[in-house]
């Protein structure tokens, strides 16, 4: 069968996801298996768009990628996708499930535009974009499209997108490059273009305060988490379903704290299957997050 049938699509994303984001799988693996297969294409499209940028962040092709993107986008819509396989995916995610397509333009621009972070307002707008779109599609695909669920879940979407981001700055520290609000930056007295490049090399060290950064920073994903937990016994029975990650995000935050907000020690950034698949299964069973 080959990779451009729709199963075969669907299968490919879900294996991206399986390499790519543990705490996602694993979150996969709690929803009904008739909506599985779209949970996975939806982030297998945000790690397809993430990667296609990185392979191009020093060049003029991210406006052409982006635009290319867009089109597609269109071009799903109008049930003519690209012949690669996250394209045919969404496509047949778009047949079966009321989705908005505006969701899915905030997601394409978010990640290919260059982000401008001066505070945290704009520091939300770049994880909503990044992050939190993913999680308002997952709400639609279990077919939530009520206000309480989608203020729970910005929330919530904030939360893991910080994760993520912390979870990414040694990449983006080795890359010279930081996506932190600048005036937090200037608070500490943090060079944007700082950069470490490996954690043996004492000839480019992070200055002490970094871990300060870090642990505001991480106090906000943190207080976005308590924010979506707020309401929780409110919204509709099963919407729970749409908030599993938030247990990767507490476990995360935790570590951290423990390690003294060394976003570079290899244990704050390491997840395994079992304490993970414990965890949701636990919310899952209690319907909580």
């Amino acid at each position: 069968m080959s990779i451009f049938h729709p199963l075969q699509a669907l299968d490919y994303c879900e294996r991206q996801v399986k390499d790519k984001a543990l705490g996602v799988y694993i979150h996969g693996m709690f929803l009904p298996p008739e909506i599985r297969p779209f949970f996975y294409s939806i982030h297998a499209l945000r790690i397809e768009l993430i990667e296609s940028r990185e392979s191009i962040m020093h060049s003029n092709l991210i406006s052409t990628k982006q635009a290319w993107w867009l089109d597609n986008l269109d071009s799903i819509w109008n049930n003519c996708p690209a012949q690669e396989p996250v394209s045919i995916a969404i496509s047949e995610l778009k047949k079966y499930h009321t989705i908005r397509k505006s969701h899915f333009e905030r997601l394409i621009k978010g990640i290919f535009e260059e982000p401008q972070m001066k505070n945290l307002r704009t520091f939300d707008r770049y994880i909503d974009n990044n992050y939190t779109m993913c999680c308002y599609l997952t709400l639609e695909i279990l077919h939530y499209f009520g206000e309480a669920e989608f203020e729970a879940i910005t929330y919530a979407g904030r939360s893991w997108g910080v994760m993520e981001m912390l979870l990414r700055s040694k990449y983006y520290a080795e890359q010279g490059r930081f996506y932190f609000p600048e005036d937090l930056l200037e608070k500490y007295k943090i060079p944007i273009s700082i950069s470490k490049e490996n954690e043996e090399n004492n000839t480019n060290e992070l200055p002490e305060q970094f871990y300060d950064l870090i642990l505001e920073i991480a106090a906000y994903g943190k207080m976005n988490l308590e924010k979506a937990r707020e309401n929780q016994h409110a919204l509709p029975k099963y919407a729970y379903l749409a908030f599993l990650q938030l247990a990767q995000a507490e476990m995360f935050y935790k570590r951290l704290e423990k390690h003294n907000f060394n976003i570079f020690n290899a244990k704050t950034r390491k997840f395994s299957w079992m304490p993970l698949v414990w965890r949701m299964f636990k919310c899952a069973k209690k319907r909580v997050f």
